[in-house]
């Protein structure tokens, strides 16, 4: 199998950023890094000893002759496509939508093929173990286990995401553990890596269910619930949002973008039992505000809103009105 990619390399208003990622997703855009200074700035604020890998990548972005470097307000995004020919139309198709509204707001600032082969070996050398809460600590998979009294997750993310580094999954899990999982159903919608669903096992979930849009995803979910424990009870499976969940849940965790949940919250209610708890993870800070409104006109009670970093969580609880 090709180890090639097509790269895209661009930048915009940080408005646009939920805009152009589900556009590009639509394209079949695979994976991506994000390089923003604001983003860079709180995670050396949190853990000033990180290896962040795209520091290096973000003085490259804006040492070249840009024409625009990453001012205020913009965000840098390389992102990554299979380079078949039917990928590379879908994505010519998208870069022209983009160019047809927006104009030169958004700047395609290099694109060509990347040889993946050493991606595996590259993220090794900068993901470091991640304290989580009072209790939790992430490991990677490859390290020796460093515990030190706290419940270790292990992870090796592949190319999913939500390996834990990031503020919307550590909200995430930082929510689960206030709550009483035990003998709860729990359903983690978009589950990247696998984590959530993982860490809700690990607390006594029964059942749990990981659904995610990429097989990508699933393969890489399954292969670290085997690494965290092979006799974890986790179903995982290939699911479009709700088109293939059924029955119904005490928890669900939802960590996806802002227009996802906006369209999701209608219909929430028909997988939730009566005094479910639902956790959104996927918001800007300033989309909370947002949420919060629809959810309570819909019959939710909103329990918690937290913030972290520019990104926002909430814990909603249904009342069991449909």
């Amino acid at each position: 199998m090709s180890q090639d990619y097509f790269s895209l390399l661009v930048i915009y208003p940080r408005e646009d950023n939920d805009y152009l990622n589900l556009l590009f997703m639509d394209a079949g855009m695979i994976g991506s890094e994000i390089i923003d200074p604001k983003t860079i700035e709180e995670y050396q604020k949190r853990a000033a000893e990180w290896e962040l890998s795209n520091r290096e990548e973000l003085l490259r972005v804006q040492e070249k002759d840009l024409g625009q470097e990453i001012t205020e307000g913009f965000m840098a995004q390389r992102m990554f496509f299979l380079t078949d020919k039917k990928s590379l139309a879908k994505l010519d198709r998208a870069e022209r939508q983009v160019y047809e509204q927006y104009g030169e707001t958004i700047q395609v600032i290099e694109e060509g093929i990347i040889d993946n082969s050493h991606w595996n070996e590259t993220w090794r050398s900068f993901y470091k173990p991640l304290d989580v809460g009072k209790t939790i600590r992430i490991l990677p998979a490859w390290m020796e286990e460093e515990g030190e009294g706290r419940e270790v997750i292990k992870i090796d993310p592949g190319m999913a995401f939500g390996s834990g580094s990031h503020e919307t999954t550590l909200v995430s899990l930082e929510f689960l553990e206030e709550m009483d999982l035990r003998n709860k159903a729990f359903l983690d919608l978009g589950t990247g890596s696998g984590i959530l669903a993982i860490y809700a096992a690990m607390q006594g979930a029964d059942p749990v269910e990981g659904t995610d849009i990429d097989p990508d995803a699933i393969r890489t979910a399954h292969k670290n619930a085997g690494i965290q424990d092979e006799n974890l009870d986790i179903h995982f499976y290939v699911s479009d949002l709700l088109d293939r969940v059924e029955g119904s849940f005490d928890v669900v965790a939802a960590n996806l973008l802002y227009p996802l949940l906006v369209r999701l919250l209608p219909d929430f209610h028909r997988i939730l039992r009566p005094g479910a708890k639902i956790i959104f993870s996927g918001l800007l800070a300033d989309q909370a505000e947002a949420i919060r409104s629809q959810a309570c006109d819909l019959g939710y009670q909103v329990l918690e809103t937290r913030i972290k970093g520019e990104w926002a969580g909430l814990v909603l609880e249904w009342k069991g009105q449909a």
